[in-house]
């Protein structure tokens, strides 16, 4: 029965998309791109509201797979938003980035700041040089000599957590305890991986922070479900934030290269009584737009942030 009616609701928000389009069919003077994917157009709800209140402010928007070989010339600025599965295709998506920017398309969040944020080794570095606490991780090329990281690093952790550095949305991650190890030892891995210890407080939910144009916007608690079972994600209003994730915050967009994020979400896991940053996403996070309440009109605020940036 749920499923049906999110469905139902779906359609009617399509509809209501497409009527728009209709009755306000005209030739815009701005023309924006919704970059997404072939599994993702048209089918992710943030995708489709921004595209109706684009053009519900004067500006022509239409959403398109990174993966379409298409005519960019007739756009003047690209929103990046549910390309996922990027990591399969990773220099073909650099490569359209770079085209979009060679057709002087203006590209949010743009090619520098994309590679800056594709690799988490590189992003934790980064963060370690503005002393950014972060959860330990240790980098590592393949599976072979997890145990002695694990032995020197996180010994007194019962489990610990693998993954790759490029990745997205859990792929590929692994949680290992002591009889699982010698499972994954000789398990073969061209990609380079991160180890980090299994923190428990996660089954509580993660902290995100979402932020335009380097503007804390409001919070949200999610789940990701990885490793626990999926829950609805929490708002959380700028005034609910916790003070130290705010502080952490303020420092993390200081830093030059985020400087230029159009939009940026943070995220953060309690641990040891500190707030610990998991990761920083800057290229297709879900910015849990549709969790905001209604009376907050978070998309007009998206749009007049997203204007801001036209010339």
């Amino acid at each position: 029965m749920h499923k049906r009616l999110r469905i139902f609701k779906f359609k009617l928000i399509l509809l209501k998309v497409k009527i728009n389009e209709i009755m306000h069919k005209k030739k815009y003077k701005v023309n924006v791109c919704i970059l997404s994917s072939e599994k993702y157009k048209n089918k992710i709800l943030e995708d489709i509201y921004l595209k109706y209140y684009l053009n519900k402010a004067g500006i022509g928007a239409t959403i398109i797979s990174y993966l379409e070989n298409i005519d960019y010339s007739k756009y003047d600025y690209a929103i990046i938003r549910s390309v996922w599965g990027i990591y399969d295709n990773i220099n073909l998506f650099k490569n359209v980035i770079e085209n979009l920017e060679k057709n002087k398309v203006k590209v949010f969040n743009n090619y520098n700041i994309i590679c800056n944020n594709l690799n988490k080794e590189k992003q934790y570095e980064l963060l370690s040089k503005y002393k950014i606490k972060t959860i330990k991780t240790i980098f590592t090329d393949g599976y072979t000599n997890i145990d002695k990281i694990w032995n020197e690093n996180f010994n007194e952790d019962k489990k610990i957590v693998v993954k790759p550095t490029m990745s997205e949305s859990g792929n590929d991650t692994i949680l290992v305890d002591k009889l699982s190890l010698k499972d994954i030892i000789n398990k073969e891995s061209k990609k380079r991986l991160m180890v980090e210890p299994f923190i428990e407080s996660v089954k509580n939910g993660e902290i995100s922070i979402i932020l335009f144009n380097n503007k804390i916007m409001y919070g949200v608690k999610r789940y990701s479900g990885v490793f626990y079972k999926y829950k609805n994600t929490e708002y959380i209003p700028i005034s609910d934030i916790n003070k130290k994730i705010i502080k952490s915050v303020n420092e993390i967009i200081k830093i030059d290269e985020y400087k230029e994020s159009l939009y940026t979400r943070i995220d953060f896991v309690y641990h040891d009584s500190e707030y610990l940053v998991m990761e920083i996403e800057l290229i297709d996070p879900m910015l849990f737009l549709t969790v905001v309440p209604k009376n907050e009109n978070i998309y007009t605020k998206f749009i007049s942030e997203i204007k801001k940036r036209f010339k």
